[in-house]
This record gives structure tokens, sequence and C-alpha cells, in this order.
């Protein structure tokens, strides 16, 4: 998962939620911290904790036999300090259980028991530390475990019903600027199911980073060399495609806050004009 490598403390996520009475609209903030920046990233964000909305632990991740470790060590310092300060402020505390293997997240999911038994800990989890919700990260899903994951979620919305159920997903380019002419036939082959995810999550977080060359229709718009982390047309363009199937009112933008360095050499160095 290089991209949490990369992001900060302020990676933040925009969401437009419920207008208010007047014509203004109410933005939330919220901002992972990774376990392995815990104490410069609660420094930080305690800094800045009345410009948030949620802070999102990270993380917990899931083991080989599908119980939970706790990679932040939530119940020492500086974790158990910053977390009274952001409840005193009432800013939601939700931690982020993250899953970057496709095959064990389906070996995971797709039985039955080890699903349930693991809906069973991240619920129990969850009242047990006080927190207000949990935010799901399983990445690099496949294709056949999109009904099992759609099932996982709906046993957590079941299990929690007082408590946020979050979904960190990724960003789906449209076609149109995937590929040129007819797309291939498993072109919609998606490992998330968003018709579900709309169903069962409070809130939707796109992964609306690390765009590098999907964007067939902007790489060819754009000037050399393009390779962006995310083009704000191309935020644009996912989030529209997103909120058909997704409600507006659950989706929430990500920002990254970090940048790559390319070495750029001349194509005339190898020989081209």
């Amino acid at each position: 998962m290089k991209k949490f490598l990369l992001i900060s403390l302020f990676a933040l996520l925009l969401l437009p939620t419920h207008a208010d009475a007047a014509t203004k609209t109410k933005l939330e903030v919220s901002g992972w911290i990774p376990y392995w920046r815990a104490a410069t990233g609660t420094a930080d964000a305690l800094a800045h904790l009345d410009a948030f909305t949620e802070i999102n632990p990270f993380g917990y991740t899931v083991k080989n036999d599908g119980t939970l470790k706790d990679l932040m060590h939530i119940d020492d310092e500086p974790w158990v300090s910053f977390i009274k300060a952001a409840k005193a402020k009432k800013v939601r505390v939700i931690p982020t259980v993250m899953m970057s293997d496709g095959n064990l997240i389906h070996t995971l999911l797709s039985n039955g028991t080890t699903r349930r038994q693991l809906e069973d800990d991240i619920a129990a989890l969850v009242v047990a530390k006080g927190f207000d919700g949990i935010d799901i990260d399983f990445e690099g899903k496949k294709a056949t475990t999109k009904p099992y994951f759609a099932l996982f979620l709906k046993g957590l919305a079941i299990r929690m019903p007082k408590h946020w159920v979050m979904c960190t997903i990724e960003a789906r380019t449209p076609l149109s600027s995937r590929y040129e002419g007819t797309p291939p036939p498993d072109a919609t082959t998606y490992a998330n199911d968003f018709v579900a995810i709309n169903k069962y999550c409070d809130r939707v977080r796109i992964m609306t980073y690390d765009q590098g060359t999907i964007d067939l229709t902007l790489n060819k718009a754009r000037f050399a060399p393009y390779i962006p982390v995310a083009d704000a047309c191309w935020d644009e363009k996912v989030m529209t495609l997103t909120a058909q199937s997704i409600s507006k009112k659950k989706l929430s933008i990500g920002i990254a806050t970090y940048g790559y360095e390319y070495s750029v050499t001349p194509l005339s160095e190898y020989g081209f004009r």
C-alpha cells in the first residue's frame, strides 16, 4: 500500500453533507494518522484539532488467521492522550482496518465462518475501545470477492447500527477515459459493488490520488511530462461517475499531500529526435 507510506496526517478528506438551513454547505474534514508517524502525527493534529470533524488512527490489520492486529498500540501514548483530547473536542475517532493481500481477503470473506467472526471482532473492538465507528480499507480485492465484500459490509452495518461504517475504496475512471475505441469485455469487471457500498456504508471515501497515466484523454490534453498524483479534472470525472451509484451525501474526496520526484531525461539522449 505504497500510497499510505506517502500520505501524511493532512491527507484531508472533504465531504459535502446536508446543506444548512441557509444556502452554505458544510464540509467535513478528516485525516489519517499512520502508525509509523504516531508521535508527529498526533502532535500535528492536536495543534489543528478544531479544524477536524474526524480523525482516523491508521491502523489495524488482519492476520492470516483472520484476527485483528493493532499496529498502532492504541492503548499506549501518544494515542491515549490524543483520543481523550479529540473526544473532548467532539471530533470523531474512527480507526482504519487495512488489508492489501487480495488472496487473503478472498479467503477470509468467502468463508462464512471467518467472515462473520471478523465482523464480530470489529464490532466488539469498536464498542470495547469507545470508537465512533470503523473505516474499512481493503485494497487489491479480486473481482470474485465482490459479493463477499458486500456481505461483509452488510454484517458490519447490522452489528453496528449506532456507529459509523466507513469505506475507503479505489477510484474508478470512466471507460471513455481509460480506453481508446471499444473497451475490452472485462473492462467493467470491478471488485467493488457500488450499490452495496452505498447501502451499507455511512461514508465512502474515494482514493482520488495516484492517477498516474490511467486517463488517456487527459494524457493527450496535457503537456508532457504528465504523471500526476491527482489532476483536478480527473478527480471530477471520478466523483461524477461514482455519484451515479453512491449518494453524494456519503461521498468523501481523498486529497493527497505528497508528490513524486522523477528523473526526466531528454529523449535525444536515447537517440530519439
